[in-house]
């Protein structure tokens, strides 16, 4: 190790792991001359810095990106499980969105049998339309949402699990309903 590293290390040690800028700041106070590459490389062979670093998930070269050109041109579509606070027997949400104008259709359930969801979809048929196309979960890939989605030709994409950014506008509006219960709970 050189001087100029045990010199830094005392520093780091005296000033109780500052932040990069607060920490060159102070060296420079004491009368030391790092560049901040010298300060960069310093604090990134630090433990702190090691294990608070923010770990980004890697950007895949292309999303499969759900366009919708207009109004009831394309429809998400998911099932909130909500058991662990069921209220009256309620226990599902049936979440479906409009993609292109965010309008949300949501029902709460006592179950999530075939012929529940099949109103649901109908109902959400009524007040958006008819859509060309519903994206949804694997759980929606019965014989019975699809002799539906047949007769009203309505085209169907099923997500795959392993996929990163399934059907995400419907997800993020399960956060949000999920984050509202939670608030009307701690009341």
């Amino acid at each position: 190790m050189t001087t100029h590293y045990i010199l830094m290390e005392q520093l780091y040690e005296k000033y109780g792991y500052p932040s990069r800028d607060k920490f060159a700041y102070r060296l420079r106070r004491e009368g030391h001359n790092y560049t901040m590459k010298e300060i960069n490389e310093f604090l990134a062979k630090q433990y702190a810095a090691q294990v608070m670093k923010q770990t980004k998930k890697p950007k895949p070269e292309e999303y499969s990106t759900v366009v919708s050109s207009e109004v009831g041109g394309s429809f998400q579509v998911d099932l909130i499980v909500y058991d662990r606070f069921k209220s009256n027997f309620y226990q599902y949400i049936f979440m479906c969105i409009d993609v292109y104008s965010r309008y949300l259709y949501a029902k709460a359930l006592t179950n999530r049998r075939m012929d529940t969801l099949l109103t649901c979809f109908y109902d959400a048929f009524n007040k958006f339309g008819v859509p060309e196309n519903i994206n949804c979960d694997n759980e929606f890939n019965k014989n019975e949402i699809h002799t539906m989605a047949d007769s009203l030709d309505i085209k169907m994409w099923f997500s795959d699990p392993e996929e990163i950014n399934k059907n995400a506008v419907v997800e993020r509006c399960n956060r949000t309903i999920a984050q509202m219960a939670a608030s009307y709970r701690s009341i």
